[in-house]
């Protein structure tokens, strides 16, 4: 059907236009994703933790504790994608009317400035416990649950795209700090390089990754 509709045009030139209108795209993503904007931090009601761990982090961490929330709250770390900041993935999803009516913590991780032009976790490839992005997400939780007094038995994680990519890996290394997770458009855990769109992974050919061989 699609090819009928443009059977006008040469196919080499179908796919000039094309590609112009996917870098296009992805080109004016990337020039409007950025840090949050402090002041729209403020506006939305989420704290930003700077102390969550003594080493220098790329990552930033925002909290919301809803008003609704008591002594042994459930905790939910929500993971932003590539074309997101923690700003936006809480009020584009709606996490903030989600934790007011069920008395939520919510821990936003912001990858800041990450995967070259993006705002991408660095989920690909093998981790290991202690390191890197997911220590520092490990470290959030355990600093949100302490300052908020939420429930360790009910930490739960979810993220979209990048987001899910990272979510994967956490509930891989860290599965005893979870009671449950869900991943939206993510890749298995030991992914090496992702494809476009998270439609498919090449494995890592690490002798440990869980995909090698």
């Amino acid at each position: 059907m699609y090819a009928a509709a443009v059977s006008d045009r040469s196919p080499r030139r179908l796919c000039a236009s094309h590609l112009l209108a996917i870098l296009t795209g992805l080109l004016g993503l990337a020039g409007c994703v950025g840090a949050a904007d402090p002041r729209e931090v403020r506006s939305v009601g989420l704290a930003e933790v700077r102390d969550f761990q003594p080493e220098t982090s790329r990552l930033r961490m925002y909290v919301y504790a809803a008003p609704t929330a008591v002594n042994g709250a459930p905790l939910v770390v929500v993971l932003h994608h590539c074309f997101q900041n923690a700003v936006d993935a809480f009020v584009d999803a709606g996490w903030k009317r989600a934790a007011d009516a069920y008395g939520l913590v919510v821990v936003l991780p912001d990858s800041v400035g990450g995967g070259e032009w993006f705002n991408c976790f660095e989920f690909a490839g093998l981790h290991r416990r202690g390191d890197g992005e997911p220590n520092s997400i490990r470290l959030m939780i355990d600093r949100a649950i302490r300052d908020y007094d939420a429930d360790p038995r009910r930490v739960f994680i979810t993220g979209f795209s990048a987001g899910a990519g990272m979510a994967v890996v956490m509930l891989g290394l860290y599965p005893e700090l979870f009671a449950a997770g869900g991943v939206y458009a993510g890749v298995a855990y030991g992914c090496q390089h992702v494809s476009l769109g998270m439609r498919g992974c090449v494995p890592s050919t690490d002798p440990a990754s869980p995909h090698a061989g």
